[in-house]
């Protein structure tokens, strides 16, 4: 008996050993839960539950909330008759961390903006404030105001967080623009913010978060079974099998081929996601996280990965093609963890009443070997001599350098006028009494606005 209950010490000890160990190694947390804007019908939120019962909530851990925080058009004012009910759910969510070192963001999705509609500004802005009012230091809601964003946070040393509001972008309502107070106020600012925060981070892995995916194999995505087109009405009721052959070849296709303003086949959706990821393009270690499916799905496209956990407190269907490393139409949330070492896992769990179960656990990238840059893209770095008034110097002696092939494939271009060294007057803003006011320009260039001691811009 004492060699049996020896073994059992033995055993215990090294399983904690192993899982001290792994801690140690572990420099970030990410636990990702959309769409958890409503109770089960006794009052729960089993899925909130699981989280704050299972996961280790410490100073490396970050819960998300991926939009959708509420159901069915985000806070009410305070004198509606649903208010009281919309307030526990969001306090639910907030309290999941309280008394722990974990920090807690809010981000908001369609639904928070008052279900996309007119008083959508007011409604998200509400949410904000009564987040911000429960006073919790680790508990934030991003970005303020119902400005688009981006808003960049450090998680760890080698780890950024950049949450965006791609409401803010659907929205065709009144929304922050170009008189507000945001500090990026158009479309062009945002991106090029998110390009410079990219630059900025480019040794780092980002985690790209908002409440829209960029892919999915969702409803949201076009994805209908063959059941839809016989019984459309079993997408507002699960059980709803009422005949519509008609409406049900409408339906689909409709929303396949064109999209409501929610879907990813929407023109101004297609846009946003052409836009952004035109920036991220840069910048390969990048994960998308994103909530709107009710459902859970790992998807690999073009070297990125796609996260969508959408399945906080609703289920929806979703299908696996070749791209989806993983799916669920089962509530539940998902879990990165950042290793020192750049490594990083994935887990999916699910979860069906107070059952919690993995679903999914692999390392899906590893963010320490970058490569190098092209020399083509690589910033050339110029000394100026201390107080030299002027600097002698070519825009590129490489161009010069183009092989006979190449210059009959692509032209000379004014290679030679490239290359030839040129003197250059040396502007100290100092000194001219300039000071920079803003950065603008697009991907190809940039350009400063300057402001001089009379406040005239240049």
């Amino acid at each position: 008996m004492k060699k049996i209950s020896a073994v059992v010490l033995f055993v215990m000890f090294r399983l904690l050993s192993f899982g001290q160990a792994a801690d140690d190694t572990l420099q970030a947390r990410v636990i990702l839960i959309g769409d958890a804007g409503q109770f089960t019908s006794d009052g729960r939120h089993p899925v909130v539950a699981a989280i704050k019962n299972n996961m280790k909530l410490d100073k490396k851990t970050t819960i998300v909330y991926l939009g959708d925080n509420l159901y069915r058009a985000g806070l009410p004012d305070v004198q509606a008759n649903t208010y009281s009910q919309a307030r526990a759910v969001l306090d639910t969510q907030v309290n999941v961390a309280r008394g722990t070192d974990a920090q807690v963001y809010f981000i908001p999705g369609n639904h928070d903006w008052d279900e996309y509609g007119s008083g959508g500004w007011d409604a998200v802005r509400r949410q904000q404030y009564y987040i911000n009012l429960l006073g919790d230091k680790n508990v934030h809601f991003y970005p303020e105001d119902g400005c688009p964003g981006p808003v960049l946070r450090n998680l760890s040393a080698d780890v950024v967080l950049i949450m965006m509001d791609s409401q803010w972008w659907l929205h065709e309502y009144d929304k922050p623009g170009i008189e507000s107070d945001c500090p990026y106020k158009t479309k062009l600012e945002v991106l090029n913010e998110l390009e410079d925060m990219l630059a900025r981070n480019s040794k780092k892995l980002v985690i790209l978060a908002m409440h829209h995916p960029f892919k999915s194999n969702g409803i949201h995505g076009g994805y209908f079974p063959l059941k839809t087109y016989f019984f459309p009405l079993t997408d507002l009721k699960k059980n709803l099998y009422i005949p519509l052959p008609g409406i049900g070849l409408i339906y689909p296709i409709a929303r396949g081929v064109f999209g409501t303003p929610q879907d990813l086949k929407h023109p101004n959706y297609e846009n946003m996601i052409n836009e952004v990821q035109d920036v991220v393009r840069s910048h390969p270690n990048t994960i998308f996280v994103a909530g709107h499916e009710h459902n859970q799905q790992l998807i690999k496209d073009s070297g990125y990965y796609y996260i969508v956990s959408g399945a906080g407190a609703k289920e929806s269907r979703v299908s696996q093609p070749k791209n989806s490393l993983f799916a669920s139409d089962t509530t539940g949330f998902a879990v990165l963890e950042i290793s020192k070492n750049k490594n990083v896992k994935a887990a999916f769990y699910n979860v069906q009443e107070e059952k919690v179960k993995r679903g999914y656990y692999n390392d899906i990238m590893n963010f320490s070997d970058l490569g190098e840059a092209s020399k083509e893209d690589t910033l050339r770095i110029v000394y100026i001599p201390y107080n030299a008034d002027s600097i002698t110097i070519a825009a590129n002696p490489n161009y010069a350098k183009a092989s006979g092939f190449k210059q009959f494939l692509n032209g000379k271009n004014y290679r030679e006028e490239w290359a030839t060294p040129v003197k250059m007057k040396i502007f100290y803003l100092k000194k001219m009494g300039m000071t920079i006011e803003s950065l603008g320009g697009g991907k190809q260039t940039r350009t400063l606005t300057l402001k001089d001691k009379n406040n005239k811009r240049w």
